[in-house]
């Protein structure tokens, strides 16, 4: 009995003399199974357990982990003050270029003030008619050119894209932009540190672009002037923006128009003959009637285009790169019966065709042969 007694006491000591982390966890482990109903050895175990979790060199190690964290914390969250600051600096600066260019606008409101002169002359209304739109004189078509190239593009605030929202603002934030990962826990995380941006507020759009070319153009739309004989002077319409505009029976060939956004905008029978259209987004536009005649469509985007009936479009080349995702092509016009087969032999691809749904058949009438698109 004293052996077996003495041996126990020994066996005690050793269990609660345990140190080492991965032998104790085993140990606490068999306190639910080997060691169950043994009351001193779990004593034991747990006493070991216990020292080892708050033994001095683990609070001191503890200790500076947790300092070491909190120093991790504020280096993170003084970074994003700072970024944000530098940011804040950047939208200032963009801020007060957008104003000394919009104050050009002023000179818009001049030139209109002149093509209404000009119109309001009945001698120059009779004589420089064309089409029903008025020719207007050199002087001022010099001056519309010259200003079209003055408004050059900049970024500029709106408001973070939803619903109603057109232009796109890139990255939602600069660390995370796919929206699976908002429910992740290292964005709740940065995110319950104040260490990622808030999106609800302004930001600046992605790219540089230029309202106030828009705004020029559709000025001179709804002045019933003459726009070929202005474009002739080679005035600069890229980077503008017609989001959710009207640009209908208006005839803008050999216009310069890249990189610019029309999403939602009505070209009803617009004449885009020779025009240079390439980067420009046309994503739910409507292109009924259109004329593509010659036109460089370089990675355009034709998105959910629900109506190209009448719609002209040219060689197939034209379109490299462009996206015509979920478009319908009913009754679009083509040059020949081979345009989707040199479509596919393209690099790079245009995307977004379903070749499957689709083909195209002659329409002979009294003056010509048309190729025109329909569904099989």
């Amino acid at each position: 009995m004293e052996l077996e007694k003495k041996i126990t006491e020994i066996e005690l000591g050793m269990f609660e003399q345990e140190h080492r982390l991965i032998p104790i966890l085993r140990n606490v482990y068999y306190t639910f199974n080997i060691y169950k109903n043994q009351k001193d050895i779990k004593s034991a175990i747990y006493k070991s357990f216990i020292y080892r979790i708050f033994s001095p060199s683990t609070v001191i190690t503890g200790g500076i982990g947790v300092i070491t964290l909190i120093g991790l914390l504020i280096a993170i969250r003084a970074n994003y003050l700072f970024e944000e600051q530098n940011r804040k600096l950047d939208t200032q600066n963009y801020l007060m270029e957008a104003e000394r260019r919009a104050s050009l606008m002023f000179e818009l409101t001049s030139i209109l003030e002149q093509i209404q002169k000009e119109i309001d002359k009945p001698n120059n209304v009779a004589l420089n008619r064309k089409d029903n739109k008025v020719t207007i004189s050199d002087y001022t078509k010099g001056r519309i050119v010259a200003l079209s190239r003055s408004l050059r593009p900049y970024r500029f605030l709106t408001l973070p894209r939803d619903s109603s929202s057109l232009l796109s603002l890139g990255n939602e934030n600069d660390i995370y932009q796919a929206s699976e990962e908002k429910s992740s826990f290292s964005y709740v995380f940065l995110k319950g540190l104040g260490a990622l941006p808030s999106v609800d507020g302004p930001r600046l759009i992605e790219k540089d672009m230029s309202p106030e070319r828009g705004q020029l153009l559709l000025s001179l739309h709804k002045s019933n002037i003459n726009l070929g004989d202005v474009i002739s002077g080679f005035p600069d319409f890229s980077r503008s923006v017609y989001d959710g505009s009207e640009l209908a029976f208006t005839d803008v060939s050999n216009i310069y128009f890249t990189g610019s956004s029309a999403r939602k905008t009505d070209f009803t029978n617009t004449n885009f003959s020779n025009a240079n259209l390439g980067d420009v987004d046309f994503t739910n536009s409507e292109l009924s009637g259109a004329n593509f005649t010659g036109c460089i469509c370089i990675n355009t985007t034709f998105v959910e285009i629900d109506n190209f009936t009448g719609t002209i479009l040219s060689n197939p080349r034209n379109y490299i790169g462009s996206d015509f995702t979920g478009s319908n092509f009913e009754g679009a016009v083509v040059p020949d019966k081979d345009w989707f087969s040199r479509i596919k032999a393209l690099n790079p691809k245009i995307i977004g065709i379903d070749y499957d749904i689709w083909k195209i058949v002659e329409v002979k009438s009294e003056e010509e042969i048309k190729h025109v698109i329909t569904k099989i």
